[in-house]
C-alpha cells in the first residue's frame, strides 16, 4: 500500500495540473479490500485536489466535451463506497472524502449535487452504523444551500439546471430515513438535534429555497417526523421547530403557496 500511495501522491499531489489523459479510473482500484479508514481518507484527499485545480491549457478545447472530473473521482469512490458498506468502519473517511469532494467542486454546482447525492445514498443505505456521520452530511447540505446565492449572481449559472432543489430533495431524502433513528436513540443523535433547527431554517426562509414550494416540503416533513412523531424528540430542538413552524405558512399542502415569516 505504501508504494500505491506513493504513487497517487505524486501524479495527483498539489501543484498537479489536470490533463484527461491523466484518468482517474484506475485498475489500482482493486486493492479496495487492502484499504484501512486512513487510506481512505487519503483517496479523498487525492481526489478533492484534483477536482480543484484548473485544467491544463491543453485540455481545455477537448474538456468540455468529456465527463468532468469529479464524476472519475466518484467513479473511483464508488468501489470504496460498497467496501463501506460491508466495513463500516470506513464510514467516516468515506463520508468525509465524498463532502470535501463536494466541496473542491463547489464552483461545478451540477457536480458538486452528485457528491453530495452520493454520500446521501450511502447514508440511506446503511443509516444505524452511519449516526454519527449524519451531522457532517446535514452541514454539506446546508454549506451548498447557502452557496447558491452567491454562484446564482452569475449569468452562466442562472442558467444552469436547479441545483437548490436538488440539493433540498436530498435533504429531505436523508431526513425521511434520520429523523426516526434520531427520535428513537436521541443521545446518539445530540449533534445532529442541536443543528437542525438552523439548518431547516435556511431551508423554510433563505434564498433560493426559502419561500418555495421545496420550504413547504420541508414544513411538512417538521411536522410529521418531528411535531407529530412517536417517540418525541428531544424538548428543546422540537420546541425551536415548533417556533419555525409557526413563523412560516401553515399551507404546505398546495405547491403554489410559499412560507413567508410573520411579521
Amino acid at each position: 500500500m505504501v508504494m500505491w500511495w506513493r504513487d497517487i501522491f505524486s501524479r495527483y499531489s498539489e501543484g498537479f495540473v489536470y490533463n484527461e489523459a491523466s484518468s482517474l479510473r484506475t485498475s489500482s482500484m482493486e486493492c479496495v479490500v487492502l484499504f484501512t479508514a486512513a487510506d481512505v481518507e487519503k483517496l479523498g484527499s487525492c481526489l478533492s485536489t484534483v477536482c480543484s485545480v484548473e485544467p491544463s491549457a491543453s485540455a481545455l478545447d477537448s474538456i468540455g466535451a468529456a465527463a468532468p472530473v469529479s464524476l472519475h473521482a466518484l467513479h473511483c469512490l464508488d468501489t470504496v463506497h460498497k467496501e463501506a458498506l460491508v466495513r463500516h468502519e470506513l464510514l467516516p473517511a468515506m463520508f468525509g472524502a465524498l463532502t470535501c469532494l463536494a466541496a473542491a467542486a463547489s464552483e461545478q454546482p451540477s457536480a458538486a449535487v452528485r457528491c453530495l447525492a452520493a454520500a446521501a445514498n450511502l447514508y440511506r443505505a446503511a443509516p444505524a452504523p452511519s449516526a454519527h456521520q449524519l451531522p457532517t452530511l446535514m452541514k454539506a447540505l446546508h454549506s451548498a444551500v447557502r452557496l447558491c446565492p452567491e454562484r446564482r449572481r452569475n449569468e452562466r449559472d442562472r442558467e444552469g439546471g436547479d441545483e437548490p432543489a436538488h440539493t433540498t430533495a436530498l435533504l429531505l431524502q436523508v431526513l425521511a430515513t434520520g429523523l426516526p433513528l434520531a427520535r428513537e436513540h436521541p443521545d446518539d443523535y445530540s449533534e445532529f438535534w442541536e443543528m437542525l433547527p438552523e439548518v431547516l431554517e435556511t431551508f423554510m426562509f433563505e434564498p433560493p429555497v426559502g419561500g418555495s414550494a421545496q420550504a413547504c416540503e420541508v414544513v411538512g416533513v417538521i411536522r410529521d417526523e418531528v411535531l407529530r412523531g412517536i417517540p418525541r424528540p428531544p424538548q428543546r430542538p422540537a420546541t425551536r421547530l415548533l417556533a419555525l413552524v409557526r413563523a412560516g405558512s401553515m399551507h404546505h399542502t398546495r405547491p403554489h403557496t410559499v412560507l413567508t415569516r410573520d411579521r
